[in-house]
């Protein structure tokens, strides 16, 4: 299993009253996304003859949400409220969890 993630929030975030400076994020478990549903959304198309398959890869962002919300054992609030720029990192770093890896 991988280690949680800390990351270093651009503006304090509120957290039950108290400002924080880093939100810690644990990798998701399957109860996590049967909880909160999976952000990423994965559609395909079948390519007209001759033509490549395409495949489109989209967020739920209310998914992405609650489950940054339950992986960083904080309020959802404190989601909605945190910068673009934090929500993004914290974003990217939850999609490099369910990002799968090589077997070794």
């Amino acid at each position: 299993m991988r280690d949680p993630v800390t990351i270093t929030l651009s503006e304090p975030a509120t957290v039950m009253d108290k400002q924080v400076t880093t939100l810690t994020i644990r990798p998701p478990r399957g109860k996590d996304l049967i909880a909160t549903g999976n952000p990423i959304q994965m559609t395909g198309t079948k390519g007209a003859p001759g033509q490549p398959d395409q495949m489109t890869v989209g967020t739920n962002e209310s998914a992405m949400a609650d489950l940054l919300s339950r992986l960083a054992n904080v309020p959802r609030t404190t989601i909605e409220d945190l910068s673009a720029a934090d929500y993004t990192v914290a974003s990217m770093t939850v999609m490099a969890f369910l990002a799968p890896t090589a077997a070794t």
